[in-house]
């Protein structure tokens, strides 16, 4: 009875995400077979064509579901009405879906201040932890779905503010690049002030400024300022190194401590 309630709710919630969807994900599917066919001569093919980059700036979205922990839940963006806070026994899922193929890398800061690599490093399950490790080689794509379709990244039991980074390039990093080296210092873990805090924070074509995309519920704004101030510095210094750069943070409510007999 479990593994069924687990199945349906994982059915449902791909449902939903799929519902948000312009371009069938089996289209994704296809492009997986090609590359498993293929192997390393479409890989190669993609590296090294000449003019193979798109050259014009990346437009698109880059999108957070999350769901709660009941199986009926609905799966929704962070940015809908409903959608937060994300709750401890929920999933989240992110999509990319851009005008042109492109290389993504995905990293999750989570509530407690601990770095999970997603994409390209992790397909359904956080395998790999390490994100000094560099990525391994993919083939570009404009739409991308991490995890795939049918399952999601589990939010833990405490809470904190969630920030997911989504990292857009036209080109592949350098062979051997460390991400983790990237990003460079940490910010501190930050706690929930609201409970449906939203920000949105964009870095493109290397500009030298963040922009607010999205400002949600923030509290006290010199509260919102100062936690802030250390994601957007480590915005700008991701920035040299990808075409576009977003981060989402949200908020995320841990689960209530037994009541005391």
């Amino acid at each position: 009875m479990a593994n069924d309630e687990a199945r349906s709710s994982s059915e449902h919630f791909d449902s939903e995400r799929q519902a948000r969807r312009t371009i069938p994900a089996r289209w994704i599917l296809a492009a997986a077979a090609l590359l498993v066919v293929g192997g390393g001569a479409a890989l190669a093919y993609w590296l090294a064509a000449p003019g193979r980059w798109p050259r014009g700036s990346i437009e698109g979205q880059l999108v957070v579901y999350v769901r709660g922990a009941q199986r009926a839940a609905e799966a929704l963006p962070v940015e809908e009405q409903g959608a937060l806070p994300a709750r401890a026994g929920g999933i989240m899922a992110l999509d990319v879906h851009v005008n042109q193929p492109v290389f993504s890398y995905l990293v999750w800061l989570d509530g407690q201040g601990r770095v999970v690599p997603l994409y390209p490093w992790n397909f359904d399950r956080p395998d790999v932890t390490d994100i000094e490790q560099p990525p391994p080689k993919r083939i570009p794509t404009n739409i991308l779905m991490s995890p795939p379709p049918g399952s999601g990244w589990d939010f833990g039991e405490q809470g904190g503010m969630e920030t997911v980074l989504f990292l857009i390039r036209k080109t592949p990093l350098p062979e051997g690049t460390s991400v983790g080296k990237l990003i460079g210092d940490l910010p501190s873990p930050v706690p929930v002030r609201e409970p449906a805090e939203l920000a949105v924070f964009e870095v493109k074509d290397k500009a030298k400024s963040v922009t607010t995309v999205v400002s949600q519920a923030r509290g006290d704004q010199a509260a919102a300022k100062a936690a802030d101030e250390p994601l957007k510095a480590m915005l700008l210094r991701l920035s040299p190194h990808f075409d576009l750069v977003r981060a989402v943070r949200f908020a995320h409510v841990g689960a209530e401590p037994p009541a005391q007999e």
